[in-house]
């Protein structure tokens, strides 16, 4: 009998300890896999643009569509309105996650001036070719390509200046590639950031309530390894110096949780000499739409500078 209750007593504990193990195990899988998928969403949220949604856009009359092919092979739709002769063209560069018809507001500012207008999708954005973006780090040169075939095909002039308005990633990349876009006579970036890891590390605790920890740090590992470009070397703070003795206009929203006051004033810092407008209240890429007045007359008066006719 006292046999019969050891081997009893034994199966128990094997049986435990087998369900014990298996239960070891499957923590560690689920760990595993929510660690995956944790981090999966995290650099796929930041160097994926997010699905393409249709936005009611209307070319104005009279545009002409061409494209150009980056030097990564990527097809670059871009899009030409001539406007007056003799009054000059405004590049509009689009944010992250967007593409050029999220310029419409600001691109009536410019029709109703007259001026010339070339607008473009970069990589990974709306209908231009890529899967991933580098956020700003390398799209100048989709941007330095569009406005090569522009010269290529006649729409642009030796004699005509040409001045630059971005938005945050697109304020981002004119900063990134301002030493090699020459023919570009004046710049206007409105919530550029300074530098990407800075951004990020906001944009994590502000949207899914991450603190900036080394957990980014991962994610920019990741994110470099998946894509091949350089997050952590995305510091428009250290390139916009290319602009040298170019006009420069920083537009701030005063709220941008984003592009913050802080990187503003490095920005101003690092380029003295550059113009600014600081918009109250507003949040980011909201200054036109939150104060248009002061928007249209503080851009006009860069685009004169740089040689640029607008109508009054």
């Amino acid at each position: 009998m006292e046999n019969i209750n050891n081997n009893e007593n034994q199966v128990s504990k094997n049986k435990t300890s087998f369900f014990s193990g298996r239960r070891i195990f499957l923590c560690f899988l689920i760990l595993v896999l929510g660690g995956f998928l944790f981090f999966f969403n995290l650099v796929r949220l930041m160097i994926v643009p997010p699905a393409k949604v249709e936005r009611e856009f209307k070319l104005p009359a009279g545009s002409e569509s061409f494209s150009v092919t980056n030097p990564e092979g990527h097809r670059i739709p871009a899009w030409f309105y001539k406007g007056e002769e003799n009054r000059g063209t405004v590049v509009l560069c689009h944010g992250h996650g967007v593409d050029h018809r999220y310029m419409d507001n600001v691109l009536l500012i410019f029709l109703k001036m007259k001026l010339g207008v070339i607008f473009c999708d970069f990589r990974a954005h709306g209908k231009a070719d890529g899967y991933f973006t580098s956020i700003g780090k390398e799209e100048w040169k989709d941007l330095k390509a569009v406005i090569d075939k522009a010269f290529e095909e006649g729409y642009l002039k030796a004699n005509q200046p040409i001045v630059a308005y971005g938005r945050s990633m697109g304020a981002a990349l004119l900063a990134n590639g301002s030493a090699q876009l020459p023919q570009i006579k004046g710049f206007i970036l409105e919530s550029c950031f300074s530098e990407l890891r800075k951004i990020a590390g906001r944009d994590a605790k502000r949207v899914v309530g991450l603190p900036d920890c080394a957990i980014i740090d991962v994610v920019f590992y990741l994110s470099q390894m998946v894509s091949g470009y350089d997050y952590f070397g995305n510091k428009p703070i250290e390139s916009i110096t290319g602009v040298a003795s170019r006009p420069l206009l920083f537009i701030h929203d005063e709220l941008d949780p984003r592009a913050t006051t802080e990187d503003f004033e490095r920005f101003c810092k690092k380029m003295p000499t550059a113009k600014t407008l600081i918009v109250p209240g507003a949040g980011h890429v909201m200054a036109y739409d939150t104060a248009p007045v002061e928007f249209e007359n503080k851009v006009r008066e860069i685009l004169v500078e740089c040689g640029l006719n607008p109508e009054k």
